[in-house]
């Protein structure tokens, strides 16, 4: 077929652009599209164009991506447009499928067999569950196996060393101890893993130069989609297999990498050119996704990022606006919104959040009021089996159980008493022979020691309170004032709204609250989606998705993007933004940016400008209860009963109220006194 007959058959619906990557099929080419310029359609046109034009036999082509499902969407899509005789003799897969057949060619021609792959997942959650039970005395969650698994592939897909494994954030977890552990566990079990074919295949290729040599012949041209998601060492198996007169073909977006506790690694985007000698980039910049609305102001925001290649996105669709910012006053305020809006959902409608936690009080409401809807990638026990929420609860029923020593254990370092392990060991050891309250034994232990026994004796008193409370409503707010005091980072400000969400107005017990949570968490993992209604998702869960309206929500510090989010204090900020972009250009037709006036928002500021985003205005309730409280009055705290108020000092986005505790001044934030109800008029 010649490059005429190629075009007016099969390449009608293509730009210049998409022409002009299609057609160049030799030599090492990076293609750099923006969401919605029709990537993957270009990426398919050039496998047909090599074959029928260039005389590429089709077993020499290999075309890699992310996924599975990705694999199996180009090969249809392939089939769809040139025939399953042509795409079922292309070699269409992910990295690690191509990996194991490295590793599989080298046992055939050297018969020396690389370890297995493990045989059942739960025989690996089961090693990881032990060391991490070594490391912290505790029983772990499915959060914390996925944490942890998330680390361990981290560390070998960025082919990090051993002294490099202490860098990577994993909550409390020990990384370097956690890996040294695994990797002694797995060589005594005989097995790999997913992560260890990339690890053996790189190896190989490294160091047999004839095994080397066999891929490169084998595969003389290669197509990478979502580049952007590969991680260093699939970029450094990518660049073994080309060899070293390369046909090599990625195409992605460093714009839209967001994968990187994954160890996506979108450097190899920005090195491409000097990685392979000669090579070409080349960008499509039409999106025919989005309104010119939608489209400027995402380019817009993300061109301030510095780690990026130059590049302006330009709309194909002539529409303007289709941008809008909702403000609502409070973030329980944004939730009542949305649930009208999926009352009334028009069409195809999607809410998206940065982490599943934030769907929860949203799901809660749409349950209670039986409103469908359908989720995308729902994996909400990031947050129930969360350690720091197990913990809450764990607080909450010591209360009430004051001589209960598994739970003491395992929350003895939130109650803010500086308790020593052996200490604790101590105290209950003690009260298990006597019948006596963990902490009072404790309190005869710090005697001597001031500051020691007055913390103690501080936890005593909220837990007394707590165990006096009748609602989790209520316990929960008196935890959060006394637990998760201001340099407290084990219970993220995030997970405290989303409890006390879960908990306001339902009127159970906290003994009873834990089971209410695995309730909601049960109806979640059991729901399942019909026809219609709003859809839900995470960013990450969305990528590569459209939808005719989207509403962006949480779009304020410390929820969305980095700033004060305690739980990613080492994140990387331009991955913060990259995320944002590509939640932006889901949309199609409609964005709706939703934040609220008590939180600031750096993002909607950017994007609609200081005017249109003010700062959170002041809350009237403090202006009407500093001008009707004043020192010498009294109030009743929930914690400490019957207190004289000092003094009273108003700012202007919150107030400082000075009580009398025991006979010692304490200073209290008035707004959270007012909205955890933890003060009322005597």
């Amino acid at each position: 077929m010649t490059d005429q007959e190629f075009w007016a058959q099969y390449g009608q619906g293509l730009n210049a652009k998409q022409r002009a990557a299609v057609s160049q099929i030799t030599g090492a080419d990076l293609l750099l599209a923006v969401p919605g310029s029709g990537k993957t359609t270009v990426l398919v046109h050039r496998v047909g164009y090599m074959v029928l034009v260039g005389g590429v036999e089709p077993e020499h082509i290999l075309t890699m991506t992310y996924t599975v499902a990705a694999t199996d969407d180009m090969r249809e899509r392939c089939a769809a447009i040139f025939g399953h005789e042509l795409a079922d003799r292309v070699n269409f897969g992910t990295i690690n499928a191509v990996a194991l057949e490295v590793i599989r060619y080298f046992g055939e021609v050297t018969g020396r067999e690389a370890p297995p792959l493990y045989p059942d997942e739960r025989l690996v959650g089961g090693i990881v569950a032990g060391l991490l039970r070594r490391q912290g005395n505790y029983f772990p969650t499915e959060y914390d196996l996925r944490l942890a698994r998330t680390a361990i592939t981290y560390v070998k897909n960025q082919m990090l060393n051993h002294g490099e494994y202490r860098t990577v954030e994993a909550g409390e977890i020990d990384v370097e101890a956690l890996m040294d552990g695994y990797e002694e566990a797995m060589r005594e079990a005989g097995w790999m893993d997913f992560d260890d074919q990339l690890v053996y295949a790189h190896r190989i290729l490294s160091h047999y130069p004839a095994v080397q040599a066999y891929f490169a012949a084998k595969y003389t041209h290669i197509l990478v989609d979502e580049a952007q998601d590969t991680s260093k060492i699939q970029h450094a198996i990518i660049r073994l297999l080309a060899g070293d007169k390369p046909n090599l073909f990625m195409v992605g977006d460093e714009d839209q990498s967001i994968y990187g506790f994954r160890a996506a690694y979108p450097e190899a985007l920005m090195d491409f050119t000097k990685d392979y000698e000669g090579a070409t980039v080349a960008y499509l910049d039409q999106n025919y996704r989005s309104t010119q609305g939608i489209v400027e102001i995402a380019q817009r925001f993300v061109g301030k990022n510095v780690n990026r290649r130059p590049k302006r996105m330009v709309a194909v669709r002539d529409v303007a606006g289709g941008v809008e910012r909702v403000q609502l006053g409070t973030r329980s305020d944004q939730y009542d919104y949305l649930v009208k809006v999926a009352a009334a959902v028009p069409r195809d409608t999607a809410v998206l959040y940065r982490d599943n936690e934030c769907a929860i009080p949203l799901i809660q409401r749409l349950f209670k009021q039986d409103i469908p809807f359908r989720g995308v990638g729902f994996n909400m026990a990031s947050f129930f089996d969360h350690r720091s929420v197990r913990d809450a609860l764990d607080i909450m029923e010591f209360a009430f159980f004051p001589r209960d020593r598994e739970r003491f254990m395992r929350i003895y370092s939130r109650l803010g008493c500086r308790i020593k392990r052996e200490d604790a060991d101590y105290a209950c050891k003690q009260a298990a022979g006597t019948g006596t309250p963990i902490l009072n034994v404790l309190l005869r232990r710090y005697k001597s020691q001031y500051a020691k026994a007055a913390d103690v004796l501080s936890a005593v008193d909220a837990l007394i309170a707590i165990s006096k409370c009748g609602t989790a409503e209520d316990a929960l707010a008196i935890l959060v004032e006394h637990f998760c005091r201001a340099g407290s980072t084990w219970l993220s400000p995030n997970k405290q709204y989303i409890l006390s969400s879960l908990s306001e107005g339902t009127n159970v017990h906290p003994m009873a609250f834990r089971t209410h949570l695995k309730s909601l968490a049960a109806k979640i993992d059991g729901h399942v989606n019909p026809p219609l209604g709003i859809i839900l998702s995470t960013v990450h869960s969305a990528k590569g998705l459209e939808y005719d309206d989207v509403y962006l929500i949480d779009v304020v510090n410390g929820v969305f993007n980095a700033r004060q989010r305690r739980e990613e204090q080492e994140g990387d900020p331009e991955e913060d933004r990259r995320l944002f972009y590509v939640a932006m250009t889901r949309a199609k037709n409609h964005l709706y940016v939703l934040s609220y006036r008590d939180h600031s928002s750096d993002y909607a500021s950017e994007l609609f400008g200081k005017m249109l985003a003010p700062k959170p205005k002041a809350d009237s309730r403090l202006a009407d209860w500093c001008e009707t409280h004043k020192a010498g009055h009294y109030v009743r705290h929930r914690k400490y009963g019957l207190l004289r108020i000092v003094a009273v000092d108003q700012g202007a986005e919150d107030a400082t109220v000075t009580l009398d505790v025991a006979g010692a001044p304490k200073k209290f934030s008035l707004k959270a006194l007012l909205d955890n109800k933890i003060i009322s008029d005597e």
